[in-house]
């Protein structure tokens, strides 16, 4: 594997992330600035975002849930 080559998590600056929450590598977790009025995202306490997991505008997520991708 090159540094070309990594996964990385993106969280949106919106979003509302709770203590103890692992990303993995290619999740995804959108934050919301536009337009207004929008819902953001909450992932509450001690969740696990699985890798390829994507989170996106007015979800929330409950104290330790586990989130998985599906597998293709």
């Amino acid at each position: 594997m090159t540094a070309h080559d990594r996964l990385h998590a993106l969280v949106g600056s919106c979003a509302q992330v709770g203590n103890g929450v692992h990303v993995s590598a290619a999740a995804q977790i959108g934050g919301v600035l536009e337009p207004i009025g929008a819902m953001p995202v909450i992932i509450e306490d001690e969740v696990l975002v699985g890798g390829n997991c994507g989170v996106y505008e007015g979800t929330i997520v409950g104290q330790g849930a586990i989130l998985a991708a599906e597998r293709s």
